[in-house]
């Protein structure tokens, strides 16, 4: 058996797990120790980029609280635009102006889509607005172009903080630490592949280098670890949904 290969979809903790179960092994065993300043470094390194990784995670965390707040102020003045279009049209939908803002559609099915798909449809009225000879409307439109503004920078910050998330998991830091850890594994499991040879009088296994690693129990789920992969595919998909609003825009323009 060889040593088993950490993946990049592993977390961080179990990543841990298995530099500290290595370490705690080579240190109980007299043939092992020799090893142990070959391991001993890749705690502090795993420390380094958990501590990236926390920060990360705290940024799209903070994007996405502002991205709410930013959605909790634009769903008023959608309900605020429906309202005055149809006192004009006397809560006719199916007239004029309800129909240039809203066509075939409630307040209720505007808000319900994603932020960035909002901004895009809410961004188009106010030039409208603003170009009305009633006042109402024009100080509605100014308003509006500002909750505007606000929401589309809350919602490329959002997605600019995802997608930092998933770089770093992916591309950054975390993945060189999960080669290297791989790389360090390899040479302390070569290490120690050759001490049966070097010692036959002791009559070891071939097979004796295999303690010092997790096998069938680096697999076993945990609630972390699981939350982690949740909370890294939420990333990849936020990215994902920003990159295709950001797209269909452009291609609405």
């Amino acid at each position: 058996m060889t040593v088993p290969v950490l993946s990049t979809q592993d977390s961080l903790e179990v990543i841990r797990t298995e530099i500290v179960f290595t370490l705690a092994a080579l240190r109980a065993n007299t043939r092992g120790s020799k090893c142990v300043a070959m391991m001993e470094p890749l705690l502090p390194e795993w420390a380094k980029v958990s501590a990236q990784e926390l920060l990360l995670r705290d940024a799209k965390t903070t994007a996405s609280a502002a991205s709410t707040a930013a959605n909790n102020q634009l769903n008023p003045c959608i309900d605020q635009v429906a309202a005055l279009m149809l006192l004009r049209t006397k809560n006719k939908r199916t007239h004029e102006p309800y129909k240039r803002y809203f066509g075939s559609k409630r307040p209720s099915d505007l808000k319900r889509p994603a932020l960035g798909e909002k901004v895009a449809v809410v961004r188009t009225w106010v030039p409208s607005l603003k170009g009305s000879p009633e006042t109402e409307l024009q100080a509605l439109g100014a308003t509006l172009e500002g909750v505007v503004a606000l929401a589309s920078t809350a919602n490329a910050a959002a997605a600019d903080a995802g997608r930092a998330l998933l770089d770093f998991r992916q591309l950054g830091a975390r993945k060189a630490l999960v080669e290297k850890v791989n790389q360090v594994r390899k040479a302390v499991y070569g290490e120690l592949s050759q001490v049966p040879h070097a010692e036959p009088s002791q009559h070891l296994p071939a097979d004796w280098a295999d303690q010092f690693f997790r096998h069938d129990s680096r697999d076993e789920a945990t609630v972390a670890s699981v939350t982690e992969e949740i909370t890294r595919l939420q990333a990849e998909l936020s990215a994902q949904q920003s990159l295709r609003q950001r797209l269909q825009a452009q291609a609405d323009a």
